[in-house]
Formats: C-alpha cells, sequence, structure tokens
C-alpha cells in the first residue's frame, strides 16, 4: 500500500523521489497500477547519484493512480510506492436558465457540472447567500444542483447565482427570476346557452391573481327586467346572466 498520497489540481506538477542504495548496476522501473511508466514525453524520469526521479508535468485526472519505484539488481529488488490523486475542477455542462413563474407556484433552479466530488455549493441572490428554510430548498444529487423558490411573489424576483467548487477549482453560472402575467388554471372551452324564462347561467373563470377582462357576447331577449354581472371572489371570476342568449369566445 502506499505510504503518503499526493492531491494536485489539473494542470500542476509534482517530482517523485526515491534515494537508492546497493551494489552497482542497479535499473530503476517505474510504474502507473501496474503498468510500466514509457512515455517520457509526460514524464521526466532519472537516476543520477542514487535518487531515482519521475517528474510529472501539466497534471490531469487521467494521471491519477499508484506510482511504484522498484530498484533491482542481481542481488534482488526493492519498491516503494506514493499514489496521486489529481483533482478535476467543476465545469458547467448545464448552466442555470432564465425562469418565468406564475404569482403563488413553485419556481426551480437546476444546473449540472463535471469534474471530482465531492462538491460544495453556494447559492446568491442578488449578491447575498441563501440557505435551506421553508422558503428555499437546496439539494444536491451526483452532479446536479437545484434550487426550489416556493410560493414565489414579487420579493423572489432577481438574479440567483450558483456557486460550485472542489479542491481542484470552482465555477459560477447566474440566471434571472421574474414572475410572468395571470394564467387560467382551466382553459375554458366555447358555450352556446340560451334561455326562454327567468334562469340564472353561471359560468366561472378559473384564475390566478386579480381579476381578468372576459371576453362574452351576450344578446337579449324579448324579456325585461333581468341583468347580468361579472364577479370576482377569490381568484375566481364568475359570469353570471340572467336570461339572455350568451356566447363564450
Amino acid at each position: 500500500m502506499p505510504t503518503s498520497v499526493v492531491a494536485l489540481r489539473e494542470g500542476q506538477s509534482t517530482t517523485f523521489e526515491c534515494q537508492v542504495v546497493g551494489t552497482p548496476e542497479i535499473h530503476i522501473t517505474w510504474y502507473l497500477d501496474g503498468n510500466e511508466v514509457t512515455d517520457h514525453a509526460k514524464y521526466g524520469i532519472s537516476f543520477i547519484d542514487g535518487l531515482a526521479t519521475l517528474k510529472l508535468t501539466q497534471a490531469r485526472v487521467s494521471d491519477s493512480g499508484i506510482y511504484v519505484c522498484e530498484a533491482h539488481n542481481d542481488a534482488g529488488s526493492e519498491s516503494c510506492s506514493i499514489e496521486l490523486k489529481v483533482k478535476e475542477p467543476p465545469t458547467f455542462v448545464r448552466e442555470l436558465r432564465p425562469t418565468e413563474v406564475v404569482k403563488g407556484l413553485e419556481a426551480i433552479l437546476e444546473c449540472e457540472v463535471t469534474g471530482t466530488p465531492p462538491f460544495e455549493v453556494k447559492w446568491l441572490k442578488n449578491n447575498k447567500e441563501m440557505f435551506s428554510s421553508k422558503k428555499y430548498a437546496i439539494s444536491i444529487k451526483e452532479s446536479v444542483f437545484t434550487l426550489n423558490v416556493t410560493n414565489c411573489d414579487v420579493s423572489d424576483v432577481g438574479e440567483y447565482q450558483c456557486i460550485i467548487s472542489n479542491e481542484g477549482g470552482s465555477c459560477s453560472c447566474s440566471t434571472r427570476l421574474s414572475l410572468k402575467g395571470q394564467s387560467f388554471r382551466k382553459h375554458t372551452h366555447n358555450i352556446v346557452c340560451s334561455s326562454k324564462k327567468v334562469t340564472s347561467v353561471f359560468l366561472p373563470f378559473f384564475v390566478l391573481g386579480r381579476s381578468i377582462n372576459s371576453s362574452c357576447i351576450y344578446q337579449k331577449t324579448n324579456q325585461k327586467g333581468y341583468r347580468s354581472g361579472i364577479f370576482y371572489s377569490n381568484g375566481v371570476q364568475s359570469l353570471w346572466v340572467t336570461p339572455h342568449y350568451c356566447k363564450m369566445v
């Protein structure tokens, strides 16, 4: 087993050294995860005055593993080892997107990275750090980072930033959350109704937020003394007609 571990960020360099004593002629062989290191363009290998050296420049994640220095002569062999861990910094494969949500509903902000776990995440709204609460739910699933904003209102509008970091580095992205106009919970259909006697017709419009302009064409019958009206209460807009011909469009 390796006696020590070296951790690097991508792009960094390191040098492994082993002091060797014994009767010449001594031969040195380096291994990475059991395979002999032969790429002398990538690795600088030397053995001078009993000092075996392997120099690695511009380390990559693929260079991670267990390095073994083996010295051998006619009398036998000896080896020592060290583990190298190269940390890949996080990089976005899916950034935050501008999000528009209806007042009162939930907004979901989500991004995804590649890199070496574990990751740490920080969310900011208008440059102020956010924390999990009843209002905000922060979650991490593997390399996917999610912020849920519940019951959105005007106070939630703004710039949101996600900062992700690991031992190899960090990255960040941002987006804007905004409220969009009112919309129907249930879409209406074309409705034709008629009445030849004193009859009430009650047609509800289900909306979110404030009142909307209704589109209604109606014709009076020969009867007089009756009326129609539009009412709004608790997020529900209704049309009440007596006795008329009414067509919803």
